[in-house]
């Protein structure tokens, strides 16, 4: 564990503040079927904490990420948005903000609504969803964080062994949010998928025919909802997003 105490804080809400984040952070590596083992404390003006992670696995239980063919789908399994979702909660604590930034694009309603969705979703882990891919036998995978989906599937498709490409045909995006796209003071290019992603899901790659069995994998834990953003095609190692005429836009 990586932790910060913040230095603006008073002392009796930081404890307490600190305490919560701890407490947080222990239960999502239960989650995770593990155990935080050591860490390391420093001060700063922000409460933060993070963490690295290492194990050890058999060979036979690691998705391999070059071994996309022509045919193949694209599966995503978080939808998007969450760089903006936590910009809208902060906007909302903030009534200058919110009219500077949202008033007249969405309305209240939809705004908490946007936040709780994105929320439960960086809350998700993407065990299910790696345990899955392992047992249907996907033919590649990355997580959709920092680079957004466009960036990470650039990543992706570059280290692949056949030539071909990737095609984004449609973005699931939580509800409410293509309309704050075009910020006050930033383009987060989210239709463009470039938005960068916080705790964001598995991009995976499936044989065709696998569809359907690694939805039912996911539906049985509890994981009601993938979506087909793209297929593999013949090509030389680049991503084409289709667009924004052609692209399916998927309200979540």
């Amino acid at each position: 564990m990586i932790l910060t105490l913040s230095t603006s804080m008073a002392t009796d809400a930081r404890d307490i503040v600190t305490s919560e984040m701890i407490r947080g952070f222990i239960d999502g590596c239960k989650l995770a079927g593990t155990i935080c083992t050591g860490g390391q404390t420093i001060h700063n003006p922000w409460s933060l904490i993070g963490g690295t992670a290492s194990s050890m696995v058999l060979s036979s239980s690691v998705v391999r990420p070059d071994r996309a063919q022509a045919g193949d789908v694209l599966v995503l399994t978080k939808p998007l948005g969450t760089q903006i979702v936590g910009n809208l909660a902060l906007w909302m604590l903030d009534d200058s903000r919110w009219t500077a930034k949202v008033s007249g694009l969405i309305d209240e309603e939809t705004a908490r609504r946007a936040v709780r969705v994105g929320e439960e979703s960086m809350m998700r882990l993407n065990l299910n969803a790696a345990r899955a891919m392992v047992e249907i036998g996907a033919h590649g995978a990355t997580d959709v964080t920092g680079f957004g989906i466009f960036g990470h599937a650039t990543n992706l498709v570059t280290v692949q062994k056949n030539n071909v490409n990737f095609e984004i045909t449609a973005l699931p995006i939580i509800k409410g949010l293509v309309p704050l796209e075009k910020g006050v003071t930033i383009d987060y290019r989210l239709t463009m998928g470039l938005s960068a992603e916080t705790s964001g899901g598995l991009l995976v790659i499936l044989p065709c025919d696998k569809v359907g069995d690694f939805e039912a994998k996911m539906l049985e834990v509890g994981e009601p909802h993938v979506w087909t953003v793209g297929r593999v095609v013949e090509g030389n190692r680049q991503v084409e997003i289709l667009d924004r005429d052609r692209i399916s836009i998927i309200d979540v």
